[in-house]
């Protein structure tokens, strides 16, 4: 649902405060709303604010079928003219708005975005009203005790991070309904929610190598959470069903920099060095009889030259899958059977496996 989270979505926070609730409206039935969240939230980075400003505010909306959709206008509670207009970005079905000014204390931020009945107002592009619904952004929950301590990547600006990471941390708190997790770069985003509140490890998939990211792990209480899979949901006057909650979060975020293109080539030519100058000296060779020792030889260098072709072009899981296989046919597992025999053959399949795990 949330996958193609845009980029910068919760990137602002920590203590996090997500409403939603309904009430009204006229509806085109093309409009289909996906989810909805207003976001208070305090930054955090090793536990400590971010500054002296580190609250903030953000809203979204996600619509699924957009339809004749064009702007939101937003109203404050008890106002009678919007505050802000927020247009879709990019096509990418999100329309969002966030705080140009950050605040010293939550205090401080509801004075100015208090809590109460927020009107959402969907128009089309001559301001005619496709849907009204009233958010009732209040009777939040209380902030969980404690955030998490990072194992993987283990320091603030850690270099070298494997551009396949399964990130693991370790959870002090104790406390909280559920772990929201996000990987970006301002480029892609990678977010999963809600997690299991004893979840300890997240693998979001392949990343680009010698690239910044930031990684947030944020311990959340949610109003209205029953312990399921999924945030709960909840159906409009028109047959609209779309994800709701109210949800406050510890947000503990780490940066962290991917290891280095040119390091994953170098790695893969002194393999394929390696393997020239074990053939010339004759330290390793095709493990078969007659001509099909050559063939089986060449074989394995043809899967370490497509590995090799494959990280040029950031193609890690395709290459990560090529170095599995060549790394298996030189593994001295009977199954599948060696490519390649001799002395050389066990450092060979070392060389491959270390290359795997920089991958």
């Amino acid at each position: 649902m949330l996958k193609e989270l845009k980029n910068n979505i919760f990137v602002l926070g920590l203590v996090a405060i997500l409403g939603i609730l309904l009430i009204t409206p006229m509806a085109k039935a093309d409009l289909d709303i996906d989810w909805i969240g207003i976001t208070s939230c305090q930054q955090f980075r090793n536990d400590l604010p971010q500054g002296n400003f580190p609250w903030s505010l953000d809203i979204w909306v996600s619509v699924v079928d957009s339809g004749d959709l064009h702007h939101i206008d937003i109203t404050k509670p008890g106002a009678t003219s919007s505050f802000e207009t927020m247009y879709e970005e990019a096509a990418s079905g999100w329309w969002g708005f966030s705080l140009d000014d950050d605040y010293a204390s939550l205090t401080a931020l509801r004075a100015v975005y208090p809590e109460g009945t927020y009107t959402f107002d969907f128009l089309d592009s001559s301001d005619v009203l496709i849907k009204s619904l009233d958010i009732a952004y209040d009777g939040l929950p209380g902030v969980p005790t404690g955030s998490v301590d990072f194992i993987y990547p283990s320091t603030d600006d850690q270099t070298g991070v494997s551009v396949n990471p399964t990130f693991t941390w370790s959870d002090n708190s104790g406390a909280g309904d559920a772990l929201m997790t996000e990987v970006d770069n301002d480029d892609v985003v990678y977010w999963d929610a809600p997690v299991s509140i004893s979840s300890t490890s997240w693998t979001p998939g392949y990343i680009s190598a010698g690239h910044t990211y930031e990684l947030d792990v944020s311990v959340m209480n949610i109003k209205d959470w029953a312990g399921g899979p999924a945030f709960p949901t909840m159906t409009d006057p028109t047959g609209d069903t779309f994800s709701y909650s109210y949800m406050i979060e510890y947000l503990h975020e780490i940066v962290f920099t991917t290891v280095s293109q040119d390091y994953l080539i170098e790695e893969i030519e002194e393999i394929l060095d390696f393997v020239d100058d074990s053939v010339e000296l004759e330290t390793l060779t095709g493990d078969g009889p007659g001509k099909s020792a050559a063939n089986r030889l060449n074989a394995l260098i043809n899967m370490l030259e497509e590995a090799q072709s494959l990280i040029e072009v950031e193609l890690f899981e395709e290459a990560f899958q090529q170095l599995e296989a060549a790394y298996k046919h030189t593994d001295g597992q009977s199954r599948p059977k060696d490519l390649v025999t001799g002395e050389a053959a066990t450092d060979l399949a070392d060389r491959i496996q270390d290359l795997m795990e920089s991958i």
